[in-house]
């Protein structure tokens, strides 16, 4: 099994020029703007590991704490539906408004933008 940082660091080697029109994942806390290329084989918790971002995540991102609570404001259309999992941590209502776990999110393709507010 690969961890999540094992994956980043094998995307990071790739260079922009491999993906001449990547969009990027965008998080947000406050005033904070951090930026990463979207890849589609990567959840939005490894995304966020990639720029050292800390959503909350205690359990290594296998859904089981519930703590990594992401609000995709952006690109909801371009992710993975809510699973079983996420459905036993958020209430319909705040899957509804875009709250999601970001170990159980995924991009669908490497060409999407999201933005993720934590």
């Amino acid at each position: 099994m690969i961890d999540f940082m094992t994956q980043a660091l094998e995307i990071d080697i790739r260079g922009p020029s491999d993906y001449p029109f990547a969009m990027s994942v965008y998080f947000f806390h406050g005033q904070k703007k951090i930026t990463v290329p979207c890849y589609r084989g990567l959840n939005i918790l490894g995304h966020a590991q990639i720029e050292e971002v800390d959503l909350g995540s205690q359990c290594g991102g296998h859904g089981i704490c519930g703590r990594d609570r992401i609000q995709i404001t952006i690109g909801k259309e371009n992710v993975s539906l809510p699973n079983e999992t996420e459905r036993g941590h958020l209430s319909i209502q705040e899957i509804r408004e875009g709250w999601r776990l970001a170990c159980q999110t995924w991009p669908h393709r490497d060409e999407d933008e999201i933005s993720v507010e934590f």
